[in-house]
């Protein structure tokens, strides 16, 4: 018997978000570094599927096989946490290093049963945990018109 399966997670983000700036550049370049900080919330939204698929071949004349979908949704809440250091090398135009983190809770995904007519038996998914927590760096220039 030949068998796979396909699993996918869409996570869609909402975001709200409040910055400020610590030390700001002026419009004369007087200090040429500005330093950001800022928090906010995400308002997620995961959906998961799993495909399954598989085929007895062991009778090239009676091939039989089966398909199973199941797809679920799950709505959780999060918090962001940001930083950013500009250097302005003139007014706009600045390089600038920074971090972002996005931090949720791990939250459970239940077992499932898929049952199959075609060979008679009961696919098992084991409960599983998933969690979308992320520290990124980020590095670039900034030009502003």
């Amino acid at each position: 018997m030949e068998s796979g399966f396909n699993y996918g997670i869409n996570l869609t983000e909402n975001r709200l978000y409040a910055e400020v700036a610590l030390f700001h550049v002026d419009r004369y370049l007087t200090r040429p570094f500005e330093v950001l900080v800022g928090a906010g919330l995400l308002l997620s939204n995961a959906d998961w599927d799993l495909n399954y698929n598989y085929a007895n071949l062991e009778d090239p004349d009676n091939i039989i096989g089966d398909y199973i979908y199941t797809s679920q949704n799950y709505q959780f809440q999060g918090l962001q946490l940001r930083s950013a250091f500009h250097y302005y090398f003139f007014s706009g135009l600045s390089c600038f290093a920074g971090f972002e983190a996005n931090l949720y809770p791990s939250f459970t995904v239940s077992s499932l049963e898929l049952p199959s007519p075609v060979i008679g038996e009961t696919i098992v998914m084991p409960e599983h945990q998933l969690n979308f927590t992320s520290v990124r760096v980020k590095l670039g220039v900034s030009i502003y018109f």
